[in-house]
C-alpha cells in the first residue's frame, strides 16, 4: 500500500484486483505471469484454471503473500524455485492437480521457500505410489495438513515428529490397512478426518489409542461395515470430544443387507454412547434397524450431559423410527436432524390447500402449565418392537405401528429437551393422522421445525407447545 492509502494500477492483468486480493480463478488460464500481481498482494486465487507447470520465481516479488490457492489446475511439474520469495506464506492449496510427490530432495528444495506455512492441502488427482513425505520436516509450523496415501498400509512416519504444532490431519487415498502404528507419531492431533478410502479393509482395535488429544473424528465415505467401525471407538469412552461424524460408511452403498450392514444394537453402540461428544452425526450409513436398548434407558447418561447437536439422516430405516425419540429428550440438545429415511420412490403431494379450514385454536383446550399442575405425567418407553422384514423394496418401506405416545385424558403428550432450538424431521414419518390434541412439553424454545415431504394427513387436530416458532 502506498503512503497515500491508494493501490497502484497495473498496466494489464486478466485478474480482478480488489485491495490486497487478486482473483484469477476460473478463467481457463494456461500460463501465469508475475506482472499480473501487484507487490502488495496478500491473497492470490489462481484455482480452477489449466496451468500445467509452476515456473520459477513467479511469486518472488510477493513478499507479503499470505494465502495462495492453486487448486483444480493440471499442474504436473513444480520447478524448484517456484515458491521463491514466499517466506510469509501461511496457506497453500495445491489439491486436485496432477503432481506426484516422488523426489524427496527436490520437494525439500521446493518447500524450503515456505517456512511459515500453517495450512497445506496437497491431495492430488493421481494414483501415485511410493510418495514421500520427508519434505514435511521443512514445514515445522504446520497446523493443518490434507494429504493422500496410496500405499497398502497407512503409516505416518517419524517425519511427523517435527510437526509439533500439527493439530488437524485429513487423509484420503487407497490405503488398505490402519494398524496400531499408524498414528504413533501424530499423538498431538486434535482433529482427524479419514475420507474417501474405498480400499480400506482393516482397522486394528487399538489403532486410535495414540490419539489421546483428539477432539474431532470424521470418517467419511469408506467401505467398511458401520458396526465394525463403531467397535474401533474403544479408546474414546470417557473422553470429551467436540465432534464425531460417521458419514457414508457401508460395505456397499448400493447393496441392501439389513441383517449384515445396518442393524444397531446395544453392543454396537457401547463405546459411542459413553463418549462425551458435543456434536454427533450418523449420515448415509444404511442403518435399517435401531433396537430400543441401542439408544435408550440409563445408557444415555453421558450424552444427556454433553450432546448438543445430533444428526441421524439419510438412513433407510424400515424398523421403528420412534426408537430415536428418546434422544430428543437429552437435556443439552439444541439441534436435532432426523430426516430422509425414505427412498426417492416414496412421494407425497403438496400440503392440502384447504388447510385454512382447520385453523388451530388451542385457547379452549387449556394450557400446558395447567396440565402439568393437575396431571401426573409418567415416563414412557416408546418402542417395544421392530419390523424384522429384510425385504427393502419401496412397497415394504414402512414404519412399524407402535404407540409411542402418553395419553392423558383427551390429549396426547410428547416430551423433548427444553434447550432444543432446531428440529429437522423432513421425510421422517411415512403415514400418520394428526387428529388429536397434541401437547409437546419443552418445545417453547424451538424456533425452526421442518416436517415437510412426509406422510402427515388429515391435519384436523391441535398441536400445542411450539410458542417460539
Amino acid at each position: 500500500m502506498l503512503a497515500s492509502g491508494h493501490f497502484p494500477k497495473l498496466d494489464f492483468t486478466p485478474c480482478a484486483v480488489v485491495n490486497v486480493t487478486v482473483d484469477c480463478s476460473s478463467l481457463s488460464l494456461t500460463d501465469i505471469q508475475p506482472s499480473w500481481f501487484p507487490s502488495y498482494t496478500e491473497v492470490l486465487l489462481f484455482n480452477n484454471n489449466k496451468l500445467k507447470v509452476m515456473p520459477n520465481y513467479t511469486f518472488s516479488h510477493l513478499q507479503h503473500l499470505k494465502i495462495l490457492n492453486l487448486s483444480k489446475n493440471d499442474i504436473q511439474e513444480i520447478e524448484i524455485d517456484a515458491f521463491h520469495g514466499l517466506g510469509e506464506l501461511e496457506n497453500l492449496q495445491l489439491y486436485q492437480n496432477k503432481f506426484c510427490f516422488y523426489d524427496s530432495v527436490k520437494l525439500g528444495r521446493i518447500f524450503q521457500h515456505t517456512p511459515s506455512l500453517t495450512e497445506l492441502n496437497i491431495i492430488q488427482n493421481t494414483d501415485c505410489d511410493n510418495v514421500t513425505n520427508s519434505f514435511l520436516t521443512k514445514l515445522t509450523k504446520l497446523r493443518r495438513l490434507e494429504i493422500r496415501y496410496n500405499s497398502e498400509r497407512l503409516y505416518l512416519g517419524p517425519e511427523f515428529t517435527r510437526l509439533r504444532d500439527l493439530k488437524y490431519l485429513k487423509i484420503v487415498g487407497d490405503a488398505q490397512i490402519i494398524d496400531n502404528l499408524t498414528f504413533v507419531y501424530v499423538g498431538n492431533l486434535t482433529g482427524l478426518e479419514l475420507c474417501i478410502m474405498n480400499s480400506l479393509n482393516s482397522i486394528s482395535s487399538d489403532a486410535f489409542q495414540p490419539l489421546m488429544n483428539l477432539k474431532s473424528l470424521r470418517i467419511i465415505d469408506i467401505s467398511l461395515n458401520l458396526s465394525y467401525v463403531l467397535s474401533r471407538l474403544e479408546p474414546f469412552p470417557g473422553r470429551n470430544m467436540s465432534e464425531m461424524t460417521l458419514d457414508t460408511i457401508s460395505i456397499d452403498v448400493h447393496a441392501e443387507r439389513p441383517r449384515e450392514d445396518g442393524y444397531l444394537t446395544r453392543h454396537n453402540t457401547q463405546y459411542l454412547r459413553n463418549i462425551c461428544v458435543a456434536s454427533l452425526s450418523l449420515q448415509n450409513c444404511r442403518i435399517y434397524y435401531i433396537t430400543v436398548d441401542a439408544v435408550g434407558g440409563d445408557q444415555l447418561e453421558t450424552w444427556n450431559k454433553c450432546l448438543v447437536n445430533l444428526v441421524i439422516s439419510g438412513n433407510p430405516l424400515i424398523g421403528n423410527i420412534f426408537a430415536l425419540l428418546k434422544l430428543v429428550k437429552l437435556k443439552q440438545l439444541k439441534s436435532v436432524t432426523m430426516s430422509d429415511v425414505f427412498r426417492s420412490c416414496v412421494d407425497y403431494a403438496q400440503f392440502p390447500l384447504h388447510f385454512e379450514e382447520h385453523r388451530l385454536d388451542s385457547q379452549s383446550n387449556g394450557s400446558i402449565s395447567t396440565a402439568i399442575e393437575n396431571k401426573e405425567i409418567p415416563d414412557h418407553d416408546v418402542l417395544n418392537g421392530l419390523d424384522k422384514s429384510t425385504n427393502v423394496t419401496c412397497a415394504k418401506n414402512h414404519t412399524a405401528s407402535i404407540d409411542q405416545r402418553v395419553q392423558i385424558g383427551d390429549s396426547t403428550h410428547f416430551y423433548i429437551s427444553e434447550n432444543l432450538r432446531y428440529i429437522n424431521a423432513r421425510r421422517l414419518v411415512i403415514s400418520s393422522l394428526v387428529e388429536d390434541h397434541f401437547i409437546v412439553y419443552g418445545a417453547h424454545n424451538v424456533q425452526y421445525l421442518d416436517i415437510s415431504d412426509s406422510g402427515f394427513k388429515d391435519f384436523t387436530g391441535i398441536v400445542e407447545g411450539f410458542t417460539s416458532l
